[in-house]
């Protein structure tokens, strides 16, 4: 079953807005229903089978649009340091070395008290 159009207005306001009793007013004739009308009405909506499908297909498509993998991070730094002047290649070069785990980090280690160390010792039968 296809959704109607307001049902459709009502997935896009709510994943847009988050509010599904706003969703609910921009999407139907809503002006002379009280809120608790509208919240339910609005409740029924989302718990309706198309609908939350729909809903859940609107936030996937939003969230795979915001996330941007790492080889999609790599290619685009890649195309910086070829294409941008030297600071800005520079940099998206150490980005990538980063990514890529090619620096050594250094750690210090800092101690407070006295550190025993245990070395081997000599065999003395030798």
């Amino acid at each position: 079953m296809a959704l109607t159009q307001k049902q459709e207005n009502f997935c896009l306001s709510y994943i847009k807005i988050g509010n599904a009793s706003e969703a609910y007013r921009q999407s139907y004739n809503a002006e002379k229903m009280k809120p608790e009308t509208i919240w339910n009405n609005a409740y029924k909506l989302l718990e309706s089978n198309y609908v939350a499908t729909r809903v859940q297909e609107l936030r996937d498509k939003a969230e795979s649009k915001a996330i941007i993998t790492l080889e999609q991070r790599k290619e685009l730094l890649s195309r910086f340091a070829w294409e941008e002047e030297s600071d800005k290649a520079m940099k998206a070069i150490d980005l990538l070395n980063k990514m890529d785990s090619v620096y050594v980090q250094k750690q210090d280690i800092t101690t407070s008290g006295n550190v025993t160390l245990f070395l081997p010792t000599p065999n003395k039968d030798k």
